[in-house]
């Protein structure tokens, strides 16, 4: 058995790094799909106001602006709560010990 305590950590620390990652992207695309759908709902409300409230391309584009801001506030409070690095939270190895 070659693994330690400290490697499996290091691994954890990794995988949950890509599942960040991961979220990231997928709201940075899901921040502008509904940009544009908020856009092109602006278009259906202009031709047809009738059929097609204000309230809904407002929404739209409101959800897409904060899907769109939401990796930068995760970063943001990330280095507020944790400090910029592991080190300021006093461990000096990098890892969760």
């Amino acid at each position: 058995m070659g693994q330690t305590i400290g490697t499996i950590a290091t691994s954890i620390v990794t995988q949950l790094q890509n599942v960040a990652l991961l979220l990231i992207i997928i709201a940075y695309v899901s921040g502008i799909c509904f940009s544009l759908a908020g856009v092109i709902q602006l278009k259906v409300h202009k031709d047809n106001p009738q059929q097609t409230p204000l309230s809904k391309p407002i929404i739209y584009l409101i959800v897409g602006a904060c899907l769109l801001y939401l990796p930068s506030l995760i970063g943001a409070s990330g280095a507020t709560i944790f400090g910029d690095d592991m080190k300021s939270a006093g461990n000096t190895s990098g890892i969760i010990e």
